[in-house]
């Protein structure tokens, strides 16, 4: 114990580490080379944090979490990498998160204010922003991109250089190999675009003609039969675009990346996972009172 941080006289701190005030290591925990523990972080119990890693302000670390590993990439050759997490991160049991590559741009980055359930496996060059919430067992890996507000589910996976949209929703186990457009919502395996997340945009306080032009924008891109899908990003009519949540759409759709974008299944697909594939090109009949 000093008079700033409570070591617990079972933890292994490296002299290198910086430990901020206000921090907890609880018994058996491991902090390696180069950590930087930023105030009031707590690690519960046996945490290992091996190198190279910062954790933001008020966070909270889960028995028998690992994180700052090594890359899982047969390229990596001990080159020095990061991982960056932000602040009031909640982190339970048994999470995995590895630092970057060298070819990856050398760091992992998490934002503040994640969520991240037991067993959530975060791999080499992940970039994730605020507010994200990963339940147990949900995995990424290498490169993918999470925006802001995204929910995972439960065991859902996601492929390499996959990047998912801000306050989408991906359901329990779900197996994602597309990007999934913000504010989408994502079932099955392979994961399909069932419609858009209202709840999260109502949680976000969207206004009522917010989400309906999100809606009618889901409508107009993934629902429509005139052009090209690239065709229908580039002209979303303009009285949809005078909403900010449109505008991410777009930007995110226009995007030329790795990936393909995760789009509509046909009517057996959503037979086979109870929904209705009608209820995607009409608005649902309690819409007027979202």
């Amino acid at each position: 114990m000093t008079d700033s941080f409570v070591v617990h006289n079972s933890a292994i701190v490296h002299p290198s580490a910086h430990i901020g005030r206000g921090c907890d290591i609880g018994p058996y925990c491991i902090v390696g080379p180069d950590v930087v523990l930023h105030n009031n972080v707590r690690l519960t119990s046996h945490v290992v944090i091996e190198q190279n890693t910062t954790i933001g302000a008020d966070s909270t670390i889960g028995a028998f979490s690992v994180l700052g590993s090594d890359p899982q990439h047969l390229i990596y050759a001990g080159q020095e990498t990061h991982l960056v997490i932000g602040k009031h991160a909640r982190i339970r049991e048994h999470v995995t998160i590895h630092r970057g590559t060298k070819e990856g741009g050398g760091c992992t980055v998490i934002g503040d204010r994640v969520f991240l359930m037991v067993g959530v496996h975060i791999a080499h060059d992940c970039s994730l922003g605020n507010d994200i919430v990963m339940a147990n067992q949900a995995t990424l890996a290498g490169h993918v991109e999470v925006g802001d507000q995204a929910v995972l589910g439960g065991l859902c996976a996601v492929l390499q250089f996959t990047r998912i949209g801000e306050g989408a929703m991906i359901s329990g186990l779900s197996g994602v190999a597309s990007d999934v457009m913000p504010y989408g919502l994502v079932l099955g395996y392979p994961a399909k675009l069932m419609g858009i997340n209202r709840i999260k945009l109502k949680r976000l306080q969207s206004s009522h003609e917010e989400i309906r032009a999100v809606h009618r924008t889901f409508q107009w891109i993934f629902c429509a039969t005139e052009g090209s899908f690239f065709e229908r990003v580039n002209t979303i009519p303009s009285e949809f675009l005078e909403f900010s949540k449109v505008k991410v759409i777009q930007e995110f759709l226009k995007k030329d990346v790795k990936r393909s974008i995760c789009m509509v299944g046909d009517a057996r697909y959503f037979e086979k996972f109870g929904s209705s594939s009608e209820f995607l090109a009409h608005d649902a009949p309690d819409f007027d009172q979202a």
